[in-house]
């Protein structure tokens, strides 16, 4: 309620006849969510299917772990200039 709140005044007409925007813009906005859900659903079985070959699925996990501790040395970088700057 509130995205739609503050997403479709700004795509209305309000001095047009509401309720055949409003039922515009909310067919328009559940086509485009399920296009999307479904593109989700269908890359996701193909990714999942294409890391459970082999040793995919570790070295995905080994990356990620890499990027988590590069964030938190970075984090970490950013308090301990803000303490000393």
């Amino acid at each position: 309620i509130l995205f739609f709140a503050a997403f479709f005044p700004k795509f209305i007409n309000f001095s047009a006849p509401l309720w055949p925007q409003y039922i515009m813009l909310t067919c328009g906005l559940f086509l485009s969510e399920t296009i999307w859900q479904l593109i989700y659903t269908i890359g996701g079985k193909k990714l999942a299917g294409w890391l459970d070959v082999g040793e995919r699925l570790a070295w995905l996990n080994r990356g990620c772990g890499v990027i988590f501790i590069l964030i938190a040395a970075a984090l970490l970088a950013e308090v301990l200039n803000s303490f000393m700057g």
